[in-house]
C-alpha cells in the first residue's frame, strides 16, 4: 500500500514522505503478536508518527481522508460503548492534537505542548465512500482497497461494515450467510449492545443499524450538528465570561478555542 501510495504522489509530484512506523523503538510500543487487538494500538502509532513527523518538518495541520461512512462507523462504536449524546456527535472537522494520547510525558502517544499547537482537519467527513471511489474513477485516479477490512471477524469497525453492507443484522450477527464466517462472540455481542442502545435513543433522527447507509448518514448529521450548537453555545457563553456563572456546561471541544479566536477576531 505505501508502495502504490508512493507511485501515486510520484506521478502527482506532490511532496511526500514515506513513513514506517519504528515497533520496538522508543517511545513506540513492541509490534502486537499474531492475534493481538492491533487496531487501537496501530491508530495511535499512526498518530504519533505523523505528529513526529509534523514537529520535525514544522507543519501545523494534518488533514486526514475521514470520510462520512468512517463517521457513522465511530458514532456507531461510540453508541455501543455507551456514549452520550456529545460522543454521538462523531468525529470533528477540526480539532486540536491535543496533550497526550498516553499516560504521562514521553509516553507512547505524548505530544505535550505543542500538541495544542497542531491541528487536524477532516474535509470529507461529508462525504460518502462511494462518492469519493466514484471520483476517483471519473478522473482515473488510482486507489488502493485494503481487503482486511472486509473482514469482519478482525475489528468491530468491519463488523459493523459488514452488518451495514448486508442489512441483515441478526441473520449476519449468527454467521447464518453462506459463506460467511459468524463473528466471534466477543464482535457480536458488542454489535447486539449497539443495536438495543440505537433503540433507546431520543434523537430526532434514530442510529438504526438496520437502515440504509442514507438513512445513517443523515442521522449522525444531525448529531453532529447538536454537537456543533453545544459548541456555539459555549463560545457565546465564553464570549460574555459574565454569563458564565449561569452556565452548566460539558468540557469544551478542542475546536473551541480556534472558533472563539475567529469569532473574537472579526
Amino acid at each position: 500500500m505505501a508502495h502504490a501510495a508512493n507511485i501515486a504522489a510520484t506521478k502527482y509530484k506532490a511532496l511526500h514522505s514515506e513513513l514506517r512506523i519504528p515497533w520496538g523503538v522508543a517511545p513506540f510500543p513492541p509490534r502486537p503478536r499474531e492475534g493481538e487487538a492491533i487496531e487501537s494500538l496501530a491508530r495511535n502509532a499512526r498518530y504519533q508518527l505523523m505528529f513526529d513527523a509534523m514537529i520535525y518538518n514544522q507543519v501545523d495541520v494534518l488533514a486526514t481522508g475521514h470520510h462520512a461512512d468512517d463517521q457513522v462507523e465511530t458514532v456507531l462504536m461510540r453508541l455501543g460503548a455507551g456514549s452520550t449524546i456529545l460522543g454521538l456527535g462523531g468525529m470533528r472537522p477540526l480539532r486540536r492534537f491535543g496533550m497526550a494520547l498516553g499516560k504521562g510525558e514521553n509516553d507512547f502517544g505524548w505530544f505535550g505542548h505543542e500538541g495544542l499547537n497542531r491541528w487536524i482537519v477532516r474535509p470529507l467527513l461529508d462525504v460518502s465512500k462511494d462518492r469519493i471511489l466514484a471520483t476517483c474513477d471519473s478522473h482515473n485516479i488510482p486507489y488502493i482497497l485494503d481487503y482486511t477490512n472486509f473482514q469482519p471477524e478482525l475489528t468491530l469497525r468491519n463488523a459493523i461494515r459488514h452488518v451495514l453492507s448486508n442489512n441483515e443484522q441478526e441473520h449476519h450477527i449468527s454467521g447464518l450467510n453462506e459463506g460467511t464466517p459468524p463473528l466471534p462472540p466477543v464482535l457480536a455481542d458488542k454489535i447486539i449492545r449497539m443495536k438495543t442502545a440505537s433503540e433507546n435513543l431520543k434523537i430526532p433522527i434514530p442510529i438504526d443499524l438496520t437502515t440504509s447507509r442514507e438513512n445513517l448518514h443523515a442521522a449522525v448529521r444531525c448529531s453532529s450538528r447538536n454537537l456543533s450548537d453545544i459548541e456555539s453555545k459555549a463560545l457565546i457563553l465564553t464570549a460574555f465570561p459574565s454569563k458564565l456563572p449561569l452556565a452548566h456546561l460539558f468540557s469544551l471541544p478542542t475546536s473551541f478555542l480556534h472558533q472563539l479566536r475567529i469569532h473574537l477576531c472579526n
